[in-house]
């Protein structure tokens, strides 16, 4: 098969586009339920709950803790930011046509305003869930658990009529893997060395993303 020209470019979104690795712990740290937060992620990882179980324990902690509003949420993750790197990249790519989708099992609050810094054309984040009030409530809506990335690439490339062979996935963990299996072009980004048999370029700054799809689409 003739190689194919990469037209959507994916990205996960915490520890790529934002430092921060992980909304979740963000919210564990301004709650003051970090350890109680690190047991229910081993459940999850010795298999004992599912995702959706680990997503209610998380929320579960939270609203145990306090009552939480959306704004007090919002003006937690107002205090993250986007990084130059990703905002002078993002413009780059959208100049030269790619379309970008962010593929993140991060929190939709934050998820949606990097989104809109960085004009990803679609993206796909877990949803908390609120009362009418505002105030959140135990649960949420699991769209993107953490090990199934590759599931939300699969949908965004059928939504945008993208071949794998035409899609790079960006990512800098070890939960980005299974995403990196599913494209033509999977791209690590930072030090984890876990992912680099994954991967066919590691970059350590983003503004080397055009030049490397350039490369690459020759």
């Amino acid at each position: 098969m003739d190689k194919k020209r990469i037209r959507l470019v994916l990205f996960d979104v915490d520890g790529v586009l934002v430092d921060d690795k992980s909304s979740w712990q963000v919210v564990h740290e301004l709650l003051g339920v970090r350890e109680e937060a690190e047991f229910v992620a081993r459940l999850y990882m010795e298999s004992i709950i599912d995702y959706l179980g680990w997503m209610r324990h998380d929320t579960g902690l939270w609203v145990k803790r306090k009552r939480v509003h959306i704004n007090e949420l919002r003006k937690a993750f107002d205090r993250i930011k986007v990084k130059q790197e990703a905002v002078e990249a993002s413009r780059i790519l959208h100049r030269e046509g790619y379309v970008i989708g962010l593929v993140s099992a991060g929190i939709d609050l934050l998820v949606g305003r990097v989104a809109k810094e960085v004009g990803a054309d679609v993206w796909v984040a877990n949803k908390l869930s609120y009362d009418k009030r505002g105030y959140l409530v135990e649960g949420g809506v699991p769209l993107v658990p953490a090990e199934r990335k590759d599931v939300i690439a699969k949908r965004i490339m059928g939504e945008l009529n993208a071949d794998p062979y035409e899609t790079a996935f960006i990512g800098d963990s070890v939960w980005d893997i299974p995403a990196f299996l599913v494209v033509g072009l999977p791209i690590g980004y930072g030090e984890d060395e876990g992912i680099r048999p994954y991967v066919r370029y590691i970059i350590r700054d983003l503004r080397e993303l055009p030049g490397i799809l350039a490369g690459y689409n020759r």
